[in-house]
């Protein structure tokens, strides 16, 4: 912002580490010059340079080996196909949004199983959802101070609720010293 006038346009990827869905932010920078906010316009995926990359930890480091039976066990009703729909979705980008500080990692289909892993990048909380092929309801186990499927699921079922808002619904509001992504709602971005 100190190299853009008031009124002046930053165009700029942006992403979570959620997934690795990002999507082109366009910024106009404010009266004040303090601060620039604007709506995401269309996805994209870059290479992020290796400072700004996610070391995805193992899941072992979060979970021992056969440890979900000390983990809380329910189920979910969303399904495979709805949750998992592809590299450059919106739905990854708006739950992204809205759990912080949260990656996920499909795992590979194997006899009609996926298992979808979230870990906490803040703490050692997790949560695994199993979905199978033919079941209308998925296996979800978690564990840890953070409830991060819970979390997941709040998003997910927001964000259908809104009607499946695209790109252009969400944005970011950046100053100095924090970035605040923002569903629908620049002018509140900064607040609390």
């Amino acid at each position: 912002m100190q190299q853009t006038t008031p009124g002046g346009v930053i165009v700029a990827p942006w992403g979570t580490y959620y997934a690795y869905t990002e999507a082109t932010a366009r910024l106009v920078v404010a009266e004040d010059g303090n601060s620039a906010s604007g709506h995401f316009t269309q996805p994209v995926n870059f290479m992020r340079v290796r400072s700004h990359r996610l070391v995805r930890a193992e899941h072992s480091s979060y979970v021992p080996a056969r440890a979900t039976g000390d983990a809380d066990k329910s189920t979910t009703t969303i399904t495979e196909p709805e949750f998992l729909t592809g590299s450059l979705d919106v739905e990854a980008c708006a739950v992204g949004l809205q759990v912080p500080n949260c990656a996920h990692v499909p795992d590979r289909k194997q006899a009609g199983k996926r298992p979808v892993r979230f870990h906490s990048l803040t703490d050692k909380s997790w949560a695994v959802v199993v979905f199978r092929d033919g079941h209308a309801t998925a296996t979800v186990y978690q564990s840890g101070d953070r409830r991060l499927w819970d979390e997941v699921e709040a998003a997910f079922r927001w964000w259908q609720e809104q009607g499946r808002p695209g790109f252009h619904r969400f944005g970011p509001t950046v100053t100095a010293d924090r970035q605040v992504p923002w569903p629908d709602q620049p002018s509140n971005a900064l607040s609390g």
